[in-house]
C-alpha cells in the first residue's frame, strides 16, 4: 500500500479497524488491520499514534482474522509475530494470554486442515457411489447374496 501521508493513513486506518471491531465487522476489521501493519515500518516512531504498540495491533488483528474471515492459520502467523514484538519486559499475564491466544489458534488451524481431509473423503465416497450404477456390469446385481461366479 502505497500513501502520501503514511503517518495519517496509520491513524486512519487503526481508527477505521477499531470502528469496524465495534460494529462487529471484523472482516472489514481485519483488512483494515492489514493496512495498518503495512504502514507500521513507514512512520516514524515518534509520529505513531498515542497507545499503540505493535504487539496489540497484531493481536487484534489475529482476532479479525479468525473471527472474520475464519482464516485461523493467518491467525497463527499474526499472534507469533505479536509475541515476538511483544517486550522483554512486558507483563506474564500479558505474554500468557497471547500464548493461550496462540494454542487456540494453532488448535483451530489443525481442525481446519483436519477438516479439509475428512470432507475430501466425503467427496470421493459419494463420487464413488454415484458412479457404481454407471460401471457396474448389468448381470451383476448391486448387493448379490452368496459368492461371485
Amino acid at each position: 500500500m502505497l500513501a502520501q501521508e503514511p503517518t495519517r493513513a496509520l491513524a486512519a486506518s487503526l481508527e477505521a479497524a477499531r470502528a469496524a471491531e465495534d460494529v462487529h465487522a471484523l472482516a472489514e476489521s481485519s483488512r483494515c488491520y492489514d493496512a495498518a501493519l503495512e504502514l507500521w515500518d513507514a512512520v516514524d516512531p515518534a509520529a505513531r499514534p498515542v497507545g499503540s504498540d505493535l504487539s496489540t495491533i497484531l493481536e487484534r488483528a489475529a482476532v479479525c482474522r479468525s473471527l472474520g474471515f475464519g482464516d485461523a492459520s493467518g491467525s497463527v502467523r499474526l499472534l507469533e509475530r505479536a509475541l515476538a514484538e511483544l517486550p522483554d519486559d512486558a507483563p506474564p499475564l500479558r505474554r500468557a494470554d497471547l500464548l493461550s491466544r496462540l494454542a487456540d489458534a494453532t488448535w483451530d488451524a489443525t481442525a481446519e486442515a483436519e477438516s479439509i481431509a475428512l470432507w475430501a473423503h466425503v467427496g470421493g465416497f459419494a463420487a464413488g457411489l454415484a458412479l457404481v450404477p454407471i460401471f457396474k456390469r448389468r448381470e451383476q446385481p448391486l448387493f448379490a447374496a452368496g459368492r461371485p461366479k
